[in-house]
């Protein structure tokens, strides 16, 4: 399902990669400025070229982000399996920011009677050909819900057609209809605690399934197969290229 959201352009991206970019630079060069011979351009250039080798910084943050995202749907998933009685095996070693998304997670969960059924479930739609794993399966004040974690600094328009897609396949399947919500949680202690948005009922699926489309045409374009039904068309195999000899 992530995958499939990510083939939507994120125009506040752009930006956030450029900042991060600049700021390790500016780090870089300070601590360049600070070593011995500091004053030899040749130097400050190689050693700005040595700090900056490698993965880029935007990149670097993503995958720390990702890295606490994944701990904090780790920590709430273990507190609800032994809420349940289920084998959750260890508890997970969290860092402080993911244990403070957690700690607020649970005081969301006392103030809503949050009342779990399913956790982690993986729910299919085989008419139109996706699958995906929502986070909760639950009661949130006696109402059936489907509930999906956050922990970015905002909830994006993309959260909408996942919980979209989950409600649309869980339905098909053996879960009864619910109603939406997306609950996300800070990382910093100066966050408010937790912010919940509901999925509107009239959020079509649509919207959805056009990235569905766009990302299944994505992947047959980078294959580039002969055999594609759509860009396998024989005998011209896609992409060709235009020669003289061609031209009438």
């Amino acid at each position: 399902m992530t995958s499939i959201l990510e083939i939507i352009a994120k125009p506040g991206l752009a930006p956030w990669y450029a900042k991060q970019e600049r700021q390790f630079f500016e780090t870089a060069m300070l601590d360049v400025l600070s070593r011995p011979g500091a004053r030899d351009p040749e130097i400050v250039l190689a050693a700005v070229a040595d700090a900056v080798t490698g993965i880029k910084a935007a990149d670097r943050e993503k995958q720390k982000a990702g890295i606490i995202g994944t701990a904090v749907h780790a920590g709430i998933e273990w507190y609800l399996r032994t809420q349940l009685g289920e084998d959750a095996g260890p508890e997970p070693r969290l860092p402080d920011a993911a244990m403070w998304a957690l700690e607020s997670w649970k005081d969301w969960a006392k103030s809503c009677s949050l009342e779990p059924l399913a956790i982690e479930r993986t729910v299919y739609c085989f008419d139109c050909g996706y699958a995906g794993t929502l986070d909760l399966y639950a009661r949130v004040k006696g109402v059936l819900t489907i509930l999906d974690w956050k922990s970015g600094k905002a909830i994006y328009p993309e959260a909408f057609l996942q919980n979209v897609a989950y409600r649309h396949a869980a339905a098909r399947g053996e879960l009864p209809s619910a109603q939406g919500l997306i609950v996300r949680l800070p990382k910093r202690l100066d966050d408010p605690a937790w912010e919940v948005m509901p999925v509107p009922d009239t959020s079509p699926l649509d919207e959805f399934l056009a990235a569905l489309h766009l990302w299944r045409w994505h992947r047959r374009m980078e294959g580039h197969r002969v055999d594609d039904p759509v860009w396998g068309l024989s005998p011209c195999a896609w992409p060709f290229k235009r020669t003289r000899s061609a031209v009438s």
